[in-house]
């Protein structure tokens, strides 16, 4: 990472990017399903390969993610316990 001073910056970015997309689709979802929305809301598709490709892309979106957010999650505390064992020894 060439400035990692702005990481912490760049992610608060991310996940408010992030946040507003997962708004914008549940919106979405709610306004064309309405009251008789399902959880979750792939049950609300037709099946068909529709329905398939979208369970495909939401798996490979959650195994894609998660390394990322846990990696940055274990370096985060990897440095705050690196700091408190200088501070307390």
């Amino acid at each position: 990472m060439i400035y990692p001073d702005q990481f912490p910056s760049v992610l608060s970015k991310a996940i408010a990017i992030i946040s507003a997309l997962y708004v914008s689709i549940s919106v979405a979802g709610y306004a064309t399903f309405g009251q008789s929305t399902q959880s979750p809301i792939l049950d609300n598709l037709p099946a068909g390969p529709i329905a398939v490709v979208a369970i495909i892309m939401i798996t490979a979106h959650v195994l894609l993610a998660c390394p990322i957010l846990l990696t940055t999650f274990s370096l985060e505390v990897k440095k705050k316990s690196y700091y408190f064992i200088i501070l307390y020894y």
